[in-house]
């Protein structure tokens, strides 16, 4: 409680890959975990959340939000793909007046339940299929789901929609025999409704006195809610969660909270906001419904929707508006059945589909997992040293019908002259070389030019082009984003091209040549711990050895070369391969 206005400053001590700011709503978060800030203002007072940028040009405070539901052009994926580059240390401020308030939350918010994700995933049935003993029998024991979600019961189906304070069940007897059989397979029946299409969505009280009536009247050992109030009811939101759990503290909630919104939305309305101390009372999230994502590795898919390091529930994706590009450059829907293989490298899971598709494809990958979970589990780092580079093996063949996948390339040739790599204390400018627009790279400040992307684990490359006027001592480093930076190649004023041994020291791998062109090329490989490098097309090292402790490389950085000497970078792409 206080008289007067009061004021807070948030100081990010994470970069952040994946930092977003609406309405005073703020999200931050790389790959291990991240914070979240939002305000909680009054309904009636009229006003709204007053936040102030302290960075200069901070990079995602200005970002215009769209509109992620569906494609309608190639625009929307800029929202979804959009890496932050800020630098560690930006400020945000905050002012309160009394009877407002904020929360602060720190993610992720507890341990991930490994077990659990192994067993973790449902089935919907519906009022129109059979509740006979045998058609549970494979439920547990064949297909390894451990809930079903009793699917389109009530009178008008679906969510509920707009219903009033009391659900009716059309299918009452149907019902009953569906929670019976389903307890006798030793599989959990959960109910399926809706927080946010319930007719009141400003009190979680009321809704939850609802679930509770159904409960005991069905037996219900856990809730499906389509949706949780979203808007500016955040705070409603939270207290349901919470409540669902103190009504079915040893049952099963799954939460389908994609949420969409054209202008981005505080914070359950959007894909890119949410907040973690919500989405952790749940056993699974799904996430994803309508929602433009492009690219085997979409960073929605590896940084929202897994819920890893998040949340830390099981994160199930949809993923119906999920595609690639093809070889003609359309986009083009990735199936259901890929997109439950491919998002197992993530630590993600698959809700049930077909028979088909689950025992041909997901689950058996699943299961290997699992063993070795088994047998590697208490580890320190078994995500990193054993999940996930077991499940890029287990996907490749997935992953290769889609080809190599081109992270970033930037040309430095569209118009007028846009770059998306960020500048640090450096004197930088787009030129004019041999005909093509290049980077130039000079003066007397010694800061860096850089690019931040969603982290990249495995075999990948990395290739540019190299010049310089004057020789001086630049830097090319390529790291993981967490102060790791296990490859910096030294262009030197004497010629010579160097490497940063994982002993720190620099080591002398060959020549480059002044006035000229130089193409690089790295090939890296982060599950066996090694790359190669490779200067116009001649190998300079090979097999060298990546530190123990990185795991993906998820940023570029170039370095200005000391005072009078400049150099010019071109074609920069990145790709992960499979």
């Amino acid at each position: 409680p206080h008289k007067e206005d009061v004021e807070l400053i948030c100081t990010s001590e994470i970069a952040g890959i994946w930092n977003r700011l609406a309405y005073g709503n703020l999200t931050a978060m790389d790959g291990y975990g991240g914070f979240t800030v939002t305000p909680d203002i009054p309904s009636g007072t009229g006003d709204l959340p007053r936040c102030e940028v302290l960075t200069e040009n901070l990079d995602f405070a200005n970002y215009k939000y769209r509109s992620t539901l569906y494609f309608q052009d190639d625009k929307p994926l800029a929202y979804n793909e959009y890496i932050s580059n800020a630098k560690k240390g930006w400020k945000l401020k905050y002012t309160l007046s009394p009877g407002e308030r904020l929360a602060i939350t720190v993610s992720p918010p507890r341990a991930y339940d490994w077990k659990k994700s192994f067993e973790t995933s449902y089935k919907n049935v519906s009022y129109d299929s059979s509740a006979d003993s045998g058609s549970y029998d494979g439920i547990r024991n064949l297909w390894g789901l451990d809930a079903v979600n009793c699917f389109n019961f009530a009178d008008r189906g679906y969510a509920m929609e707009w219903q009033g304070k009391h659900t009716f069940t059309k299918y009452d007897k149907n019902l009953r025999n569906h929670v019976k059989a389903a307890k006798e397979a030793g599989v959990t029946p959960i109910a399926y409704y809706s927080g946010y299409f319930f007719y009141n969505r400003d009190d979680a009280t009321e809704f939850m006195d609802e679930m509770k009536r159904l409960k005991d009247i069905y037996g219900y050992n856990g809730i499906y809610t389509d949706g949780l109030p979203s808007e500016h009811q955040w705070l409603v939101a939270y207290e349901e969660a919470r409540m669902m759990r103190e009504l079915f503290p040893d049952g099963i909630l799954i939460g389908h909270m994609t949420g969409i919104h054209e202008n981005g939305g505080p914070p359950l309305s959007s894909p890119a906001h949410f907040l973690p101390q919500v989405d952790t009372y749940f056993n699974a999230t799904l996430k994803g419904e309508g929602v433009a994502a492009i690219g085997v590795d979409a960073p929605l898919a590896a940084i929202t929707w897994s819920q890893y390091n998040i949340a830390n529930c099981v994160g199930l994706a949809k993923g119906d508006n999920w595609h690639y590009y093809n070889k003609e450059g359309k986009h083009v829907s990735i199936p259901q059945k890929d997109q439950d293989i491919l998002f197992l490298e993530y630590n993600g899971r698959a809700r049930f589909s077909n028979e088909a598709d689950w025992l041909s494809g997901y689950y058996p990958m699943m299961l290997e997992l699992k063993s070795l979970w088994e047998k590697y589990g208490d580890e320190e780092n078994f995500y990193e040293k054993y999940y996930a580079p077991k499940a890029r093996e287990l996907i490749r063949d997935t992953a290769a019908k889609y080809g190599n996948l081109t992270v970033f390339n930037e040309t430095f040739d569209e118009e007028p002259k846009p770059t998306e790599l960020a500048f640090y204390n450096i004197d930088a400018n787009i030129a004019q070389m041999d005909e093509n627009s290049v980077l130039k790279i000079g003066g007397s400040k010694s800061g860096s030019v850089f690019k931040r992307f969603s982290a990249v684990s495995g075999p990948l490359s990395i290739e540019y082009k190299f010049k310089v006027d004057e020789r001086g001592n630049f830097d090319h480093a390529f790291s993981d984003n967490y102060d790791n930076m296990p490859i910096t190649l030294r262009f030197g004023k004497d010629g010579r091209i160097s490497f940063k041994n994982v002993a720190g020291y620099y080591v002398g791998i060959g020549r480059y040549s002044k006035n000229k062109w130089n193409d690089v090329r790295i090939e890296i490989d982060t599950d066996k711990k090694s790359f190669s490098i490779f200067v116009n097309d001649k190998e300079m090292g090979k097999n060298l050895k990546l530190p123990d402790n990185v795991y993906s490389i998820s940023e570029i950085e170039f370095f200005s070369g000391g005072r009078n000497s400049s150099c010019y970078i071109d074609d920069i792409k990145i790709i992960n391969k499979y």
